[in-house]
């Protein structure tokens, strides 16, 4: 990606982390699990608004995006 002069971007930087368990419960009737997450980038590139049709970037500073996932299924 490119900026209005013409010059690429750094590649983007991050870092992921994941903590979780799951387990078999009932027999083996239910199946769950549950997950924390978190992942940071910094360097991320955004459109340029005053280049609508595409093609030009800014740096867009960092990303933040944390979550929890959860499961549960039966089986059988």
């Amino acid at each position: 990606m490119q900026d209005r002069g013409g010059a690429l971007f750094e590649p983007v930087e991050g870092a992921q982390y994941e903590a979780g368990i799951k387990g078999e419960y009932f027999d083996g009737l239910l199946n769950a699990s549950l997950a924390l997450f978190q992942l940071t980038e910094s360097g991320r590139a955004v459109q340029d608004p005053d280049f609508p049709a595409g093609g030009i970037y800014l740096p867009g500073g960092k990303l933040r995006s944390r979550g929890i996932d959860a499961q549960a299924g039966a089986c059988r």
